[in-house]
């Protein structure tokens, strides 16, 4: 899985690195689990709610569980895209004319593609559908009603926009004017390390300032037309997507927090082993280099679950717990908890205060809180622990299908590769929300079995239901999002080389 890698006459890796693409599958995967499966699944049902259905109550559990996935995964993919246009424009010379052209064709030819055939079929459930004249009504009246890219397609409209304007900035740097200003005789987009250094230790700080200001102004109930992203989050994507751009520029291999080492990149023509000597990681000279291997995978391995559980941990005890008592308090009777009567009520108002901390704005202490904890577990926490722990484990160049190893090998599950993992992330909201609709309705049409009633008629049994079903609706997004991303790629004529 480690080998050598190619170079240019600049000495950048222009190899797909193994690492950044299975964390890029990994990443597709929380997307799928924590914007499709935990949203619907914990906070009430299906978009277009099949009617009264009693089963489908807000669960807490589910809601805290989606919360730190949700914080860091899309800044992630954003950084990882950064390091990819990196490799494009910077190591591989393609030109602001030949960027522009490629990423339209990979952008925004499948945003609206996707927002004009795919997702309607994701709002049928709710639209009255019988026929094909009353399918053709309804996809006539949704394509007028249209303002801006729908669904998942948002990542990829706002990601095209990165690009347009980094093709834009290139070419602004390859004016004389603009050498004359920067002192540059060549055209170049890169700051200097000492700041990029600077902006990877404090940088997060000043973006919890500024996006918390943003979301003053524009809440993140607010969406931004045409692009369908959050005004309030969108700064934080610029940062994540510059800071991805220049870590591939100075040759750094992950990413680079305010409690991280910086890990340079492989030197081209080197093995891993060879590599050891100049990562910058202390180390015993007497250890062999697979020795020194495991050393570090253990301790990418504790930084991780440390980074997850300090993360974790944050959230609970300031975000959450002063909450729990507080709406514990006038549940108490006597010093007597009613836990049955009670836990809907109260699980209800946790999860309306856990959305409340992210789609709601105010000059108070709960939201700034909020802002803190979530800028610093992208850049000071999980992120670069998480990009730590992919590349001691998986670092080298990207490896044929049957050559991987590990739980996507061609042995085990051949659709679970990174190649497919664009058309899953893309296909997985009317995948998922169909597939909910049909279980919704498979407990209407038998609300009258026996064993349902327990469920309805017992708080705790239907949080337990709710967990298994969770478990069981990810685990079929998951596969037929990935089955149906293999199928597009390799067998519909021209998206291989387009996806």
């Amino acid at each position: 899985m480690r080998g050598t890698v190619l170079s240019n006459n600049k000495g950048y890796a222009l190899e797909r690195r193994h690492d950044l693409d299975l964390l890029r599958l990994w990443l597709t995967v929380l997307v799928i689990c924590t914007w499709h499966v935990l949203d619907l699944t914990a906070t009430g049902g299906v978009i277009n709610k099949i009617g009264g259905l009693s089963f489908m109550r807000p669960s807490i559990l589910l809601a805290i569980t989606r919360e730190v996935p949700r914080a860091f995964v899309i800044p992630a993919c954003f950084w990882i895209s950064g390091r990819l246009t990196a490799r494009s424009v910077e190591g591989a010379g393609k030109s602001p004319g030949k960027l522009v052209v490629d990423r339209t064709i990979r952008l925004f030819v499948p945003s609206v593609a996707f927002t004009l055939l795919i997702w309607p079929f994701a709002l049928l459930p709710g639209a009255g559908v019988s026929d094909f004249p009353s399918l053709w009504r309804f996809l006539l009246d949704y394509w007028k009603s249209l303002n801006g890219i729908q669904g998942p397609a948002w990542y990829s409209a706002t990601l095209l926009c990165f690009d347009y304007g980094l093709a834009l900035l290139k070419k602004v740097s390859e004016t004389t004017a603009y050498r004359r200003l920067v002192s540059r005789p060549g055209a170049s987009l890169l700051v200097s390390l000492r700041a990029y250094m600077a902006l990877s230790t404090y940088g997060w700080a000043g973006l919890t300032m500024t996006s918390y200001l943003i979301r003053q102004a524009f809440p993140n109930r607010v969406i931004f037309v045409p692009l369908s992203v959050r005004p309030g989050f969108l700064l934080g994507y610029i940062y994540a997507y510059g800071m991805g751009y220049q870590s591939f520029c100075h040759s750094m291999s992950t990413m680079t927090g305010p409690f991280s080492q910086a890990k340079l990149g492989y030197k081209s023509g080197l093995s891993m082993a060879d590599n050891l000597e100049s990562d910058g990681s202390e180390r015993n000279s007497q250890d062999g280099p697979r020795t020194q291997i495991t050393v570090l995978k253990s301790r990418a391995s504790a930084r991780l679950a440390i980074a997850i559980l300090v993360s974790l941990a944050f959230y609970l005890s300031i975000l959450i717990v002063p909450a729990l008592i507080e709406i514990f308090r006038p549940h108490m009777s006597g010093g007597h908890f009613s836990a049955e009567s009670n836990w809907t009520s109260i699980s209800e108002a946790l999860v309306l205060r856990i959305d409340h901390l992210y789609f709601d704005a105010g000059f108070d202490i709960d939201t700034a809180l909020y802002a803190i904890w979530r800028e610093f577990t992208v850049f000071g926490l999980i992120g670069p622990a998480i990009t730590e722990w992919f590349y001691e484990f998986y670092s080298g160049p990207m490896q044929e299908p049957q050559e991987r190893v590990g739980w996507c090998s061609r042995t085990f599950f051949t659709v679970f590769s990174p190649r497919y993992s664009f058309v899953a992330y893309l296909d997985h909201g009317p995948i998922g929300i169909l597939l909910c609709w049909l279980v919704e309705s498979t407990f209407v049409k038998n609300s009258a079995h026996p064993w349902l009633h327990f469920i309805y008629e017992s708080a705790f049994a239907r949080e337990i239901t709710q967990i298994g079903m969770t478990l069981v609706d990810f685990a079929l997004v998951t596969v037929v999002s990935f089955a149906v991303g293999w199928l597009v790629v390799e067998k519909v004529p021209g998206c291989k080389k387009v996806l």
